[in-house]
């Protein structure tokens, strides 16, 4: 993590071992993320999220204020996207035998719940979301093209079935949390008096 007063960059070891502060100039750092359980803050995200909602030390904000800024900003970061896995499952549809029916299978289905899981999540905004509702759409295309062409390649009509119902299935949910993604609660990543107690020593460590 890098120290907001001088720009070094210190390792854990090297704030572990200077009590939390900069090996360099010896200022002491507000947060240690490792020590953090639902979310990992540092002192540069931090004076970014300061900066930037007082329009650099010009306007005064609430603790509340800064509460919706950090959780959209932590929350947009958290996901990561599983977009990735639909290239991985294509892949595996043309690459596999009828010995290894078995890998295709499990990579849709692992997408599927994957995709699924996040389209509903409360730990995600709504435009996170309708991208996982979107993609699980993709996906049943993807599932329903690879199962024809895997099934026909292996000549077995139990996988046509499978592949076919999972696709179809995969199109539905899709659909369906798509008209359903502003139903979800959006829960946030922290209480108000956490970021009160977080201000407070931002204060009185850098004034």
């Amino acid at each position: 993590m890098k120290c907001i007063n001088c720009g070094t960059d210190n390792k854990l070891k090297d704030r572990t071992a200077n009590q939390g502060r900069c090996i360099k100039c010896n200022h002491p750092f507000a947060f240690e993320p490792t020590t953090m359980s639902n979310v990992k803050i540092t002192d540069p995200f931090f004076a970014k999220a300061i900066a930037d909602i007082s329009a650099n030390n010009t306007l005064f904000f609430t603790p509340r204020q800064l509460l919706y800024l950090l959780d959209n900003r932590l929350r947009a970061k958290s996901f990561s996207g599983f977009i990735w896995l639909v290239p991985f499952l294509i892949f595996s549809f043309f690459t596999a035998i009828s010995s290894y029916f078995i890998t295709p299978f499990i990579l849709s289905f692992i997408s599927f719940i994957i995709f699924f899981k996040s389209s509903k999540s409360s730990k995600l905004n709504n435009k996170a979301r309708q991208a996982n509702a979107r993609a699980l759409q993709i996906l049943g295309g993807i599932i329903i093209a690879g199962g024809i062409l895997f099934s026909i390649s292996v000549n077995s009509f139990a996988i046509f079935v499978i592949f076919i119902s999972m696709g179809m299935l995969s199109i539905y949910l899709g659909t369906r949390q798509l008209g359903r993604i502003r139903l979800v609660t959006q829960e946030l990543f922290f209480s108000q008096s956490q970021v009160k107690d977080w201000l407070d020593r931002w204060q009185q460590i850098n004034g």
